[in-house]
């Protein structure tokens, strides 16, 4: 092996073509292209790690300016939406296809985690800076009955420990 590496090759320096573009700002994304008419979803996550969802009342929300639908994971089970899946299907050794859990878009009844989505506001997106703004999201009238889910070992741990020595 030579004391010089080349030019090409693992771990030698390439120069991008697109940085120069994105460094002085001039780079244009996906969300830079606006369209007349255009919508965005704005996702309402859910702040526990395991809670029931109690309610969720959309009535304010649809009345805000801008706001074409908010949808619930209650409606669309009713509308019989199915599951996210998986991107392909996987199969056994014996050729069976692969078993997977329910995984809905929005949560209908129960949370799982920090950030379970349990509805999505479609608005104008004129409109989208004003939904986004938390007191605007507080209208969405979602109560949760907190299962006390445990985020973390410590916190879990130092409450089995307060439960065990009482």
């Amino acid at each position: 092996m030579s004391a010089t590496s080349s030019a090409t090759g693992i771990g030698a320096s390439v120069r991008r073509k697109e940085d120069f573009r994105f460094i002085t700002g001039k780079g244009q994304y996906t969300d830079d292209v606006v369209r007349p008419g255009e919508t965005r979803a704005v996702f309402v996550r859910s702040p526990y790690a395991h809670a029931k969802i109690k309610s969720i009342d959309v009535t304010a929300a649809k009345k805000m300016p801008g706001v074409v639908d908010v949808l619930t994971g209650a409606q669309l089970a009713t509308d019989k939406i199915g599951n996210l899946i998986c991107g392909w299907m996987i199969h056994s050794k014996d050729g069976s296809p692969m078993k997977m859990s329910a995984h809905p878009a929005l949560a209908a009844s129960k949370v799982n985690c920090v950030g379970d989505a349990v509805a999505v506001v479609i608005a104008l997106l004129v409109y989208e800076h004003a939904i986004l703004r938390p007191t605007d999201l507080s209208r969405l009238g979602v109560a949760f009955f907190n299962l006390n889910g445990y985020v973390s070992v410590i916190f879990f741990v130092a409450t089995l420990a307060d439960v065990l020595l009482r």
